[in-house]
């Protein structure tokens, strides 16, 4: 590389965004013993069920959910909590933004990414998920649950509602919104090393139908920085959240079935 050539961070860095996080399988050993400390009853949510993050009651109105960074904490009021438990059969589930940065970013990284493909991307990372989320609680109840997509991929993070929730899940692969000539980039090996430590983690709790191939199920496990928002809501909610022009949602699925524990857990992809 000469003086003169730009020289891009990403393509020095061994991961990209949020395909560094460790598997989820290694992160549940490292988080269950910490389940046995007692709690304050204003923990609203701990680690009795893992979700994206806990919640302090600081007063009647106000929780605070302090996040990894040692200075960021945000505000909520305690009735408008949504936690990835509570999904229900028949439910629609929904995506506010397209799969596919891991692969991107990693096509970026080897050189190989198109500049409009990347833009759009970028695009894609950069939008804030704030008004996804007041649209999705003033919905009201009928959101039953939610949480949003990074690191574990569409599917890590759907089984992690399905197992807050004791639940199995049915994909349309057809209907997931996808960053421009994502399959192109995973022909051409642009597979962060994300996608495989989250196969190796879900794998037991997926079915694939037949007609997708290796590089269907990549983009599946692809893991996403700066994912959109995923979650189940009650049919009846379709039609408003989906009329709205200011985001846009998709509906990717439903929820199928209760179960009795979590090793039942299916989710298929057809």
């Amino acid at each position: 590389m000469s003086v003169s050539q730009p020289i891009r961070l990403t393509e020095l860095a061994s991961c990209a965004g949020c395909a560094a996080k460790i598997g989820a399988d290694i992160l549940a050993q490292v988080v269950n013993p910490l389940r046995l400390s007692k709690v304050p009853p204003q923990l609203l949510i701990g680690l009795d069920a893992i979700d994206d993050a806990a919640v302090y009651r600081v007063n009647e109105q106000q929780a605070i959910k302090p996040k990894y960074g040692l200075a960021v904490t945000g505000m909520v009021h305690p009735d408008h909590i949504l936690t990835k438990g509570g999904a229900k059969p028949g439910d629609v589930l929904i995506l506010s933004k397209p799969l596919g940065t891991g692969l991107m970013t990693t096509a970026q990284k080897q050189g190989k990414v198109r500049e409009e493909d990347m833009a759009a991307a970028v695009q894609s990372m950069t939008r804030l998920n704030r008004r996804a989320s007041e649209l999705l609680v003033q919905a009201g109840p009928g959101v039953h649950a939610a949480t949003d997509i990074t690191g574990f991929g569409i599917l890590g993070h759907a089984w992690e509602m399905a197992a807050q929730s004791l639940t199995s899940m049915r994909f349309d692969y057809q209907a997931l919104p996808l960053l421009p000539n994502i399959r192109h980039y995973a022909e051409l090996g642009c597979i962060p090393g994300g996608t495989g430590r989250n196969k190796r983690s879900l794998q037991a709790y997926i079915h694939f139908g037949d007609h997708l191939d290796e590089i269907d199920q990549a983009i599946l496990y692809d893991p996403q920085t700066s994912g959109g928002l995923f979650a189940a809501i009650d049919p009846s909610l379709w039609q408003t959240l989906s009329e709205q022009e200011e985001v846009t949602f998709w509906p990717i699925g439903e929820v199928t079935e209760l179960v009795s524990n979590q090793n039942l857990i299916v989710l298929e992809v057809e």
